[in-house]
């Protein structure tokens, strides 16, 4: 894109130096087979690229989403033209474009936008390849919505890898300065402790979770059963009343309050690595559709 904005400028300063000539001289002959020669290659790239910049401007998502993907199929390594692809791929759910992006990035790229890094980290995940989606997730520099986001998926990542102990450490020292978010880590926290076999541990960072006041209703769900689990039915039961004087009712918190009620025998939830870590994009996503009109948390 950098070629493309060059011959820009050079065709635009070309024109205004035509514009200035005051006089008209009849006895120059046009050149028409000059003028109608074919356009330089880049200037296909820098028109879709304009295309896709007014398609988001007006708000076609799927305009914009064909036209900075067909940029970004030849100029891979851009992270600006790779950044609004991603953005605008992920708006319309198709995932498959956008997992074909990434796998044509040079890992090595040290300039890989938050929202592009995050996919390939996803990515790498998918494919059973946690080792590399914690290196790759780790790095960078990322505002603090992305950061939690990329190290929500890393400490899972971190799980799958077989080293549990970096997952935790990892959200154990996650500090965004925003208090919902880092209590959300605190959420992701308790369920990483529940899938290292760590209950005793979980039951205190849900005790500090909802001491905190940031009430997530999968997350009140785990803290929940892990109490009924432990034969504090009544104590789980309470917490469900609670929440639901607070916040509302809840489909999930119900379906779990009526099975309490029925006595059936409750087991806490043990995620695997891949759930663990669509619910550390699933969580922030949620809180943040609550919190803006605009459609950032559809990426997500």
């Amino acid at each position: 894109m950098r070629t493309i904005f060059l011959l820009t400028l050079g065709l635009g300063m070309a024109g205004l130096t035509a514009c200035s000539t005051t006089h008209t001289d009849s006895s120059r002959v046009v050149d028409w087979d000059r003028i109608s020669s074919p356009r330089p290659p880049q200037t296909e790239g820098y028109s879709q690229f304009l295309i896709g910049r007014y398609a988001s401007l007006t708000n076609d998502p799927e305009a914009a989403a064909r036209q900075y993907a067909a940029v970004a199929q030849n100029e891979p390594d851009d992270p600006i033209i790779l950044e609004r692809a991603m953005f605008s791929v992920l708006l319309t759910g198709d995932i498959e474009t956008a997992r074909n992006l990434v796998r044509k990035v040079d890992l090595r790229t040290s300039e890989l936008s938050s929202l592009s890094r995050l996919m390939q980290g996803v990515e790498a995940l998918v494919e059973n390849r946690p080792g590399q989606a914690l290196s790759i997730l780790e790095g960078g520099e990322l505002g603090n919505f992305n950061r939690a986001v990329a190290d929500g998926v890393a400490a899972w990542a971190a799980l799958g890898a077989g080293d549990a102990n970096r997952g935790l450490t990892g959200l154990r020292n996650l500090r965004t300065g925003d208090d919902f978010l880092d209590g959300v880590g605190v959420y992701l926290l308790g369920f990483l402790e529940l899938a290292a076999d760590r209950p005793e541990d979980a039951l205190v960072t849900f005790d500090r979770a909802w001491g905190s006041g940031i009430r997530l209703a999968v997350g009140v769900e785990a803290h929940a059963r892990l109490l009924a689990s432990r034969g504090n039915v009544g104590q789980a039961r309470g917490l469900i009343m609670a929440y639901e004087e607070e916040v509302g009712p809840s489909s999930l918190l119900s379906a779990l309050d009526r099975d309490l009620a029925r006595g059936k025998a409750i087991k806490s939830p043990r995620l695997r690595a891949r759930e663990g870590a669509a619910l550390a994009i699933y969580a922030p996503g949620a809180a943040l559709a609550h919190q803006t009109r605009s459609d950032l948390a559809g990426v997500y």
